[in-house]
């Protein structure tokens, strides 16, 4: 079977939720607000600003500006956060203090989410996963360093961390 670059981005992205998926199972209030240390991140911040990076690369980047999963659903309304923000440079007491309405919620949000972006990673167009996107600030990158860099590289560093929190608390990791 020879694999291309659609099934392996759809693959590997479907993954990386997944996994969020499973390490969110059955987690407390108090566990996924668990911090080690006055400077850790929780899993609940972890998991969200993850999700909402890959929705806000994935659907609103990617995708010429459609509504992220995070808007069309009103997260942001029903959860109480904020509506732009996905985390990256937030001051580190927001953070520390920002609460996710439940495990059960952050995971359903993942699956929506993997549901949503799918169809577009299965059919995108090889020329336009090298073409370049608008990132902010006049820069712009091409649109598969953007799913590698931004998405999976981004998305896994950060599972490891919410591993060693659930690890840290005594919870089962392997096989979560």
């Amino acid at each position: 079977m020879t694999a291309n670059i659609n099934d392996f981005l759809a693959h590997f992205v479907t993954d990386l939720n997944n996994r969020y998926i499973a390490a969110l199972a059955g987690l407390s209030d108090e566990q996924l607000a668990y911090r080690p240390t006055a400077d850790s991140n929780h899993i609940g911040f972890l998991a969200w600003h993850v999700l909402r990076t890959e929705d806000n690369v994935l659907n609103y980047l990617c995708q010429d500006r459609k509504t992220t999963v995070w808007l069309q659903q009103s997260l942001n309304v029903r959860w109480g956060l904020p509506k732009a923000a996905q985390g990256t440079g937030m001051d580190p007491r927001e953070a520390h203090a920002l609460r996710v309405p439940g495990a059960a919620e952050l995971a359903q949000y993942a699956e929506d989410l993997t549901e949503s972006v799918r169809p577009f990673l299965e059919t995108v167009d090889g020329l336009a996963l090298r073409g370049s996107v608008h990132v902010g600030k006049g820069r712009r990158q091409s649109m598969i360093q953007l799913i590698g860099q931004a998405v999976l590289a981004h998305g896994n560093v950060h599972l490891g961390q919410v591993l060693s929190l659930r690890d840290a608390q005594g919870l089962p990791v392997e096989g979560y």
